[in-house]
Order: structure tokens, then sequence, then C-alpha cells
């Protein structure tokens, strides 16, 4: 049900998603910054990376969430 609200998610994130993957009873949503994560000296960028997008990603899938009951 949630995943029929991509195009609107991704609208109201302001950016696209690169993963909707279904599971048995949940499903995985990913947006990817493809970086190497053991390159120690881009952490600080790699942290505010992660810091912006999650932010924006809480607030939006929160709200589907409790509209459709879970």
């Amino acid at each position: 049900m949630l995943q029929d609200e991509r195009d609107s998610f991704e609208r109201e994130l302001g950016f696209r998603l690169d993963c909707w993957e279904e599971l048995r009873k949940n499903c995985r949503i990913a947006v990817h910054d493809y970086t190497n994560p053991e390159n120690r000296m881009d952490w600080p960028r790699q942290h505010e990376w992660l810091i912006k997008h999650l932010c924006k990603m809480h607030p939006v899938v929160e709200k589907r969430v409790r509209e459709a009951g879970y």
C-alpha cells in the first residue's frame, strides 16, 4: 500500500529513492550516497549526508505509516 505512494514520497522528500524492497511483513526504503564508509577522511561529509536524509525521511515515512494504521 505504501509503495503506491512512492511518487508522493519522493516529491515530499525532494530526492529519489534508490530502493523500495517489499519483504514479508515489512518493506525497505533506501537512498544511497555510494561512498566508501572505510574512508575516514570522508566521514564528516558522510555523517552530514546521513543526518540530512534521515531527518527528511523520518517524518514523511512516519506520517504515511500512521495514516495506513500501522
